[in-house]
């Protein structure tokens, strides 16, 4: 691969972003000699959307590059959709970027998304987007999560067995501690109801 100076990136890549720029830089400069007034008024829509002003500088904005009185409201109107697309947008891709690290799940992902897209089927296609991504073999689902032992009926039965055999002193707290774990309790949980079930036991001791 043949570099610029010994860069990492080649000069075919350079020659190209060096263009896309240009293209960029002439497109601004095309739209602000077909219409000078128009091009202002978008960069305090830009300084908006990008939360550098608030709404009462940008409206202040507005009016030192003499944007029409009659215009007037509809830039304003414009600016706040502007904002508001943008915000969204952003929140969206925070959502996803939490999502792909496995900060959230696809369960909270999909609710998350659903509170700023209103449309049910067009919020679906965001949820739809992210499982594509993922393995098959490995991709979570819309389902919902199996339940830890300690959860289901037989397990809920385990515990209650667990914690009168503790009562009754015929386990240890460790032991108490180590079978509400094997169930798959969280250790901060199960070390709760050891605690409880200690507490119960020294107020039955003094009252005897």
């Amino acid at each position: 691969m043949t570099t610029n100076n010994g860069a990492l990136i080649s000069a075919e890549t350079l020659a190209k972003i060096d263009q896309y720029f240009r293209a960029g830089l002439q497109t601004e400069q095309d739209q602000a000699v077909q219409d000078p007034g128009a091009f202002r008024l978008s960069i305090a829509r830009r300084r908006y959307r990008e939360g550098f002003t608030s709404r009462d500088q940008f409206i202040s904005e507005l009016g030192i590059l003499h944007a029409p009185e009659d215009q007037l409201n509809l830039e304003i109107i414009a600016g706040d959709l502007e904002a508001a697309y943008d915000y969204t947008m952003d929140l969206i891709a925070t959502w996803r970027d939490a999502f792909r690290k496995g900060n959230i799940d696809i369960a909270t992902f999909a609710e998350l998304i659903s509170l700023v897209v209103v449309d049910p089927a067009r919020a679906a296609t965001y949820v739809a987007r992210e499982l594509a991504k993922l393995k098959p073999a490995s991709g979570p689902t819309l389902e919902p999560t199996p339940q830890a032992n300690f959860e289901t009926d037989t397990g809920k039965v385990q515990v209650d067995t667990i914690r009168r055999l503790r009562r009754k002193n015929l386990i240890s707290p460790e032991g108490e501690l180590q079978e509400l774990m094997e169930l798959g309790m969280p250790a901060d949980l199960a070390g709760v109801m050891v605690e409880n079930d200690t507490a119960r036991l020294s107020a039955k001791g003094e009252e005897e």
